[in-house]
């Protein structure tokens, strides 16, 4: 219900601390895979790939565990709800 931009500003704002912990040269990009059900709940996050640094990694999954607002499930032809996955990337690329 916030946006795409709630969501990266939340990781973003979570994990500024590792601003200073992180070598630019060595992060890589990581992905978080996450669907929202049929009710519009956030479930299934899974790590996909790794930054490279596995508290930078852990962190991300905690904050995508408490992300704000809710989400509006996607529905099919029929109008009726459906399961959608989603990737949210970081480290070297996106937030």
């Amino acid at each position: 219900s916030l946006g795409k931009e709630a969501m990266i500003a939340h990781v973003q704002h979570g994990t500024s601390a590792f601003a200073y912990r992180v070598d630019a040269n060595t992060l890589q990009p990581g992905k978080v895979y996450f669907t929202v059900d049929k009710a519009g709940t956030v479930s299934a996050i899974r790590l996909s790939a790794s930054s490279g640094y596995p508290a930078l990694d852990t962190r991300v999954l905690e904050l995508m565990n408490t992300l704000p607002g809710t989400w509006k499930p996607a529905t099919n032809g029929a109008g009726e709800a459906v399961e959608q996955e989603f990737v949210f990337s970081f480290g070297t690329v996106g937030c």
